[in-house]
């Protein structure tokens, strides 16, 4: 996205440099004093010759006292200090020229654009936005359908702008108030449209409008596979569990290649709207295509999930897995294995704990799966070790039970 925002600031860059252009040509000699005309057709000159160092010269000793004179140097000055990559003193000049409003309409309104824009491309955005926003309720005389084209595509573009600005900022709600009113001309303004959208859905938990965005942004970029990301997300918050999964499977027709990462989000995405066996084969497939991620943690993770889903067999296989990375983890296998009634291979889990686990609960276990073994010495003497050091109540019934079943 911040690649996108580069090159609309880009792209506003270009259109000014036409509008630089168009600036210097405009030259009202009718309105201006003759001495300061002749002066700015000078430094024009300069100007298109490649000298603009001498062209900020001639006109920075002018001092004029007329209000349109003063305006319209200044918005000349501020062009030049442009071109010359002098941001700071070109946007002084044109708040200059603006503040003074002396020009006719039409000047004053592409001035003020023109001041709007630097302080875009600069990223002070803040202060493009007030302009920007002045600049949507200004209106000036058109005498053609050419000219009233032009006016509507630039305040078109500021929605844009605007747009943008408010997606820099955060600021969420705006940013949808004014991309809603950009009318695209293109496939390629539709993405642009379409992006600020799906960011600022998501962003304000808007999951609804987020998959419908999500889903035209598709239709142009069917490859692309964040789109199909932010639909399957919207979708699940939603809870549409089943339309998830069939975009899932859509996107992998598509031929949409799926990072790594993409994967672990996922499975995430499945674990939080309470579907743990989804996650965990998302997980295989994950390890299938990425063996290197087949790491200690995302193996305990993938063996949470099959347990959260009662997937027993597939927990303790991977819990073993696991545990061959860490033997701590052999204290869970233990535990599920005891549940399972598998009180044999869990005896060896156990042992194979003992050194990651306190002793109480090294012995306590051992008490009581030799008791569902019926092994009632050998838990009993468990049991008795275990009162010796760490004295309980409960190891005392256990004494006294066990002590009934010699």
């Amino acid at each position: 996205m911040k690649r996108f925002i580069q090159l609309c600031i880009r792209y506003a860059n270009y259109g000014m440099v036409i509008s630089v252009l168009l600036i210097v040509r405009q030259l009202h000699a009718a309105e201006l004093s003759h001495y300061n005309a002749k002066k700015i057709q000078y430094a024009s000159q300069l100007q298109q010759e490649g000298k603009l160092g001498e062209a900020i010269d001639v006109l920075s000793l002018l001092n004029p006292n007329a209000k349109y004179d003063q305006a319209y140097i200044a918005r000349v000055l501020g062009v030049f200090y442009w071109q010359n990559e002098q941001a700071k003193k070109a946007i002084s000049e044109l708040d200059k020229s603006v503040s003074l409003a002396s020009l006719d309409k039409q000047s004053q309104w592409q001035t003020e654009k023109m001041l709007a824009d630097i302080y875009y491309s600069e990223y002070q955005f803040s202060k493009a936005i007030s302009h920007y926003q002045h600049l949507l309720v200004s209106e000036y005389s058109t005498s053609s359908d050419k000219q009233r084209t032009e006016l509507a595509s630039n305040k078109n573009e500021i929605y844009l702008r605007v747009a943008n600005a408010y997606y820099q900022k955060q600021s969420w709600k705006n940013c949808l108030t004014y991309i809603r009113q950009f009318v695209p001309n293109n496939s390629n303004e539709k993405i642009q449209k379409y992006k600020l959208h799906l960011v600022s859905e998501l962003q304000l938990s808007f999951w609804r409008p987020a998959e419908k965005t999500a889903q035209r942004l598709i239709e142009l970029e069917p490859n692309h596979k964040m789109w199909w990301q932010q639909l399957i997300a919207a979708q699940l918050q939603q809870q549409k569990t089943d339309k998830a999964l069939v975009n899932y499977a859509l996107a992998k027709q598509q031929g949409v290649r799926f990072e790594a990462q993409d994967f672990k989000t996922l499975s995430q995405l499945y674990s939080q709207n309470r579907l743990p066996e989804r996650a965990a084969q998302i997980m295989d497939e994950m390890f299938l295509q990425y063996p290197k991620t087949k790491t200690e943690p995302e193996l305990v993770r993938q063996a949470t999930y099959w347990q959260m889903a009662k997937e027993w067999s597939n927990a303790e296989k991977v819990w073993q897995q696991a545990a061959q990375h860490n033997t701590v983890h052999y204290w869970s296998l233990a535990k599920l294995q005891a549940h399972q009634k598998a009180y044999k291979r869990a005896l060896i889990s156990t042992e194979k704990a003992k050194s990651v686990i306190s002793v109480p609960e090294y012995r306590l276990m051992m008490v009581r799966l030799y008791y569902k073994l019926s092994r009632y010495n050998d838990a009993l003497a468990q049991a008795k070790r275990l009162n010796e050091a760490y004295p309980s109540e409960e190891v005392k019934d256990w004494i006294q039970y066990l002590k009934h079943k010699e």
